[in-house]
C-alpha cells in the first residue's frame, strides 16, 4: 500500500513542472477548397487616424489592404515566430540565475550473483531496490557569465523585435507600392483604350479616303500597324494588371485564385507627398534594420564577456537528499536516508589555447555584427540620397510634362474648333488629340514614379518624416 501511495505521489509532483497550455499557433493552408477573400470599395467616409504612415494617402481602402496583410502574411506570422522563440530563450536563460531543483529515483528488482563482490546475505538472492532523491545546483555567478548570457539573450529578442518592425515596414510600404502600381495600371489601360479607339478612327477616315482614290494604300498600312501596335500594347497592359493583382494577393497572404481587390481611380496629390522641410539626422534611429543591427551589436558585446568569464574558476553549490533501500518495506525509514552536501568549483590551468581562441573567435562576431551595422546605416544614407536626389529630379519633371499636357490638350480643342467651322481637317483634329493623349501617358507615368518614389523614401526614412 505503501509503495502505490508513493508511486502515485512521485507521478503527481509533476504537475509542479508541465506543458500544459504549450502548444502551436501555426496551421498549414489548404490545398483544397480555398476561402476566397474579396475587397471591396469602402464607404466614402471620414478616415481615421491610427498613427501609421499610410494614414498620409488618406485612403480607406488602403489602409484595408495593409492591415489585412500585416494580420495575414505567412512573413510577419514567421518574424512574430522568430521574435516570440527569441524571448522564450531569454526566459530559459534568465533560469542560470536561481537554483535547479530535481526529484529522481528509481525502483527495481535485482538478483545478486552468489559468487560475486556482493557478500552475504544479499548474495545468491533477489531483492527489491528503492531509491528517492532530492537534487539541488546551484552555480554561483561571480563572474556574471550566466547575467551577461542573459543580457545577450534579450539583446537578440530586442533584435528580433526590430526584424519584426522592419518586416511590417516592408510588407506595408510592398501593398503600398502594388496598391498604387495596380491603380497607375488601369488608369494606364483606361488611357491606352482610348487611344485604340482614336487610332481605329483614324484608320477608318483613311481606309475611305483610299477607298476613293483620295490617297495612296500606303497611310493605310502605317495606320493598320499603329492600330495593331496599340492593341498589343494594351493587352500587355491588362497582362500587367493582372499580375500586379496576383503580387497584391500574395502580399496580403491570399490566394490570386480566389481574391478580388478593388482600387479606387488613380489621383496625383502633390501635397500629400511633400517632403517635409527639413529631415531631422534623427531619421536613421526610426529605421528597424538599423535598430536590429545595434541590437546585435550589443549581444555580440555580451558573448565576448561571457567567453572572458570562462577564464575564472566556477563554482557550483550541490545538494542531495534521499531514501535508499534494499527491500521497499525499509525504503522510508529513518536509517534509510542519505545525504550530502558540496561546493565545487572548477579553474582552467591547461587547454592548449582553446579558451583564447574562443575569445578571439568572439571578437571576430562582434567586429562583424560592427561593421555589419556601419554597413547598415551607409546603405540607409544611401537609399535616402538617391530617393531624395529622385524626388527633387520627379517633381522638375512634372512640372515640364503638365506644362506640354496642358499645350497639347488646347491644341486639340483648337483644331477640334477649327474642325467644326470646316477650317481643318478630322485627320488634323485626331492627329492632335494623338499628341495629346500621348502627353497624358507621359504625365501618368512621370506621376506614378513620383508616388512609388514616395514610398521608397518613406521606407528608407524607416517610416518616418511623412504624416
Amino acid at each position: 500500500m505503501r509503495f502505490i501511495f508513493i508511486s502515485i505521489l512521485s507521478f503527481a509532483i509533476t504537475g509542479c513542472v508541465n506543458y500544459a497550455g504549450i502548444h502551436s499557433h501555426s496551421a498549414l493552408l489548404p490545398e483544397t477548397q480555398p476561402t476566397p477573400h474579396v475587397y471591396p470599395l469602402p464607404p466614402p467616409v471620414s478616415t481615421t487616424k491610427s498613427g501609421q504612415w499610410w494614414d498620409m494617402f488618406n485612403d480607406p481602402q488602403l489602409n484595408i489592404l495593409i492591415d489585412a496583410a500585416l494580420s495575414c502574411s505567412p512573413n510577419i506570422q514567421i518574424a512574430q515566430n522568430r521574435l516570440a522563440r527569441a524571448r522564450h530563450l531569454a526566459e530559459a536563460a534568465g533560469a542560470s540565475l536561481f537554483p535547479y531543483v530535481d526529484l529522481s529515483g528509481y525502483i527495481r528488482r535485482e538478483h545478486f550473483t552468489k559468487n560475486g563482490l556482493i557478500p552475504p546475505p544479499f548474495a545468491g538472492t533477489s531483492r527489491n531496490l528503492g531509491n528517492l532523491a532530492a537534487n539541488l545546483n546551484y552555480e554561483i555567478d561571480f563572474w556574471g557569465k550566466n547575467r551577461e548570457t542573459i543580457a545577450a539573450k534579450v539583446s537578440e529578442a530586442k533584435a528580433a523585435e526590430a526584424d519584426l518592425a522592419q518586416a511590417q515596414l516592408v510588407l506595408s510600404t510592398a501593398v503600398a507600392a502594388g496598391y498604387f502600381q495596380l491603380q497607375y495600371d488601369l488608369a494606364l489601360e483606361e488611357l491606352i483604350e482610348k487611344i485604340v479607339q482614336q487610332r481605329q478612327q483614324l484608320l477608318e477616315i483613311i481606309q475611305l479616303r483610299a477607298k476613293h482614290h483620295l490617297t495612296s494604300v500606303i497611310p493605310v498600312s502605317s495606320a493598320k500597324i499603329q492600330v495593331a501596335y496599340w492593341e498589343l500594347f494594351l493587352a500587355q497592359i491588362q497582362q500587367f494588371t493582372q499580375i500586379q493583382r496576383n503580387q497584391l494577393a500574395a502580399l496580403m497572404g491570399d490566394n490570386p485564385f480566389t481574391t478580388q481587390i478593388a482600387v479606387n481611380h488613380f489621383q496625383y496629390n502633390p501635397k500629400l507627398l511633400a517632403l517635409p522641410p527639413v529631415i531631422p539626422a534623427s531619421f536613421l534611429g526610426r529605421r528597424p534594420d538599423v535598430a536590429a543591427s545595434l541590437w546585435r551589436v550589443e549581444a555580440a558585446g555580451h558573448l565576448v564577456n561571457v567567453e572572458k568569464a570562462l577564464f575564472f574558476p566556477d563554482i557550483n553549490l550541490l545538494a542531495f537528499f534521499s531514501f535508499q533501500s534494499v527491500g521497499l518495506n525499509k525504503w522510508f525509514n529513518f536509517s534509510s536516508r542519505d545525504y550530502t552536501g558540496q561546493a565545487a568549483f572548477t579553474l582552467p590551468i591547461f587547454d592548449a589555447g582553446y579558451l583564447r581562441s574562443s575569445l578571439k573567435a568572439r571578437y571576430d562576431e562582434y567586429d562583424e555584427a560592427v561593421n555589419k551595422y556601419n554597413q547598415t546605416i551607409i546603405t540607409a544614407l544611401q537609399q535616402v540620397a538617391d530617393q531624395l536626389s529622385a524626388l527633387q529630379t520627379e517633381q522638375l519633371q512634372i512640372k515640364m510634362q503638365k506644362d506640354a499636357e496642358i499645350i497639347a490638350k488646347n491644341n486639340y480643342h483648337r483644331n477640334n474648333l477649327l474642325n467644326q467651322h470646316g477650317i481643318t481637317d478630322k485627320t488634323d483634329v485626331l492627329t492632335a488629340q494623338a499628341t495629346w493623349f500621348y502627353q497624358q501617358l507621359f504625365l501618368l507615368f512621370f506621376e506614378d514614379m513620383n508616388i512609388q518614389s514616395t514610398i521608397s523614401m518613406i521606407n528608407a526614412l524607416g517610416g518616418g518624416c511623412y504624416g
